[in-house]
């Protein structure tokens, strides 16, 4: 009887999605964020189109292969390269899960890095730019504004050891400090 419980405890007490072999790194991303489903269904949604061929070529989904990278993901509007939703892989490790206009990151997606750095947020042209989360593996985080892919406007850190430090960047560094609160220090 406890094993049962167990397992159906399980059952429920986990988001459908991660039943459906969904991305694990998706799904951690997604836990983070208020509306759990949508934001899986927003980052699958492609897995529902058809195949693209020699008679579609429409909002359907295709692999590109390049020199060092593959793309999976939607083809809209006859384009030559992704357009619309998908993943690109790099051979160094690097991969992208998110929206691409013409063959660019741009709009919302997610990037891992083989370091274990990610970053969440948005990507215009390629780089990130406007708001996003770029995360390190031990914990340290940094929340705020993006320009050119450098830290760029407000934002936060916070560190793995504990505190934060609110400021203006410029450039990717810091040039005015808000404040900042550490907790070896309070």
């Amino acid at each position: 009887m406890k094993k049962f419980l167990i397992a159906l405890m399980t059952t429920f007490s986990l988001p459908a999605a991660v039943n459906a072999n969904i991305d694990p790194q998706i799904s951690e991303i997604c836990m983070s964020v208020n509306d759990y489903e949508g934001c899986l269904e927003s980052y699958t949604e492609t897995l529902a189109l058809p195949k693209c061929n020699s008679s579609l070529n429409t909002k359907c989904t295709v692999e590109i292969k390049f020199a060092n990278s593959l793309y999976i993901g939607e083809k809209s509007n006859g384009k030559k390269y992704g357009h619309g939703f998908g993943t690109m892989y790099w051979d160094i490790g690097d991969k992208y899960v998110g929206q691409f206009i013409n063959g660019e990151r741009t709009g919302n997606g997610i990037y891992f890095y083989p370091s274990g750095n990610t970053y969440v947020g948005d990507f215009k042209n390629g780089d990130r730019e406007g708001y996003g989360t770029f995360s390190w593996p031990d914990g340290t985080k940094y929340v705020g504004q993006f320009k050119n892919s450098k830290r760029h406007g407000q934002g936060k850190y916070f560190y793995a050891e504990g505190g934060s430090c609110v400021g203006e960047f410029r450039e990717g560094k810091m040039t005015k400090v808000g404040s900042c609160k550490h907790d070896d220090f309070w």
